[in-house]
């Protein structure tokens, strides 16, 4: 199963989302470092391997999440290119040894958790890369938009799709 049909499937994306995390990953470089928060049904991991099958991915939740190690084997995906971590994204990444390419936010939706996410992981993302935040502008979390916006406001916006926004980090972005 495609992460068209993941997201079709799950709901928790949807295609257009999908395209646009797609577009971001089409540009990395080769066997870049991507961190993914949120492991939820595997669509975006399943989204970033399908255009970027070099990619070596670091998804991040508490629990163990048996639905993405399941979406990569049914999108016959090499799931040896994700790696697990268990854990809070902000602990995980208190001390990350190396630059990232691409961030994908979809973890803990509160103010607190995503003010976090993003002090922690802005840092870590290489200028050119991206930082993508799912849930922006859902009507569910109105405080999300606000933050990331305030937060992001020294990068460039690349692109939006119902409720996902995509960055660019610049030079000197912090």
């Amino acid at each position: 199963m495609n992460a068209h049909q993941l997201a079709d499937k799950h709901g928790m994306m949807d295609r257009a989302e999908v395209d646009l995390l797609q577009a971001c990953a089409r540009q990395l470089p080769a066997n870049p470092v991507v961190v993914n928060i949120g492991a939820g049904a595997g669509t975006s991991v399943v989204a970033i391997l399908e255009v970027a099958p070099t990619a070596f991915i670091f998804s991040i939740d508490p629990k163990a999440v048996a639905e993405e190690a399941q979406a990569l084997s049914g999108a016959g995906l090499d799931a040896r290119r994700v790696v697990r971590l268990l854990g809070k994204s902000q602990a995980v990444g208190a001390y990350w040894p190396f630059p990232v390419d691409l961030c994908f936010v979809d973890g803990n939706h509160s103010d607190e958790a995503v003010t976090g996410d993003i002090t922690v992981w802005k840092r870590q993302v290489r200028p050119g890369g991206f930082m993508l935040f799912h849930d922006y502008h859902h009507y569910n979390l109105p405080g999300l938009s606000p933050i990331v916006d305030k937060a992001m406001g020294d990068c460039e916006r690349v692109g939006e799709a119902r409720f996902l926004v995509a960055f660019r980090i610049t030079e000197g972005s912090k």
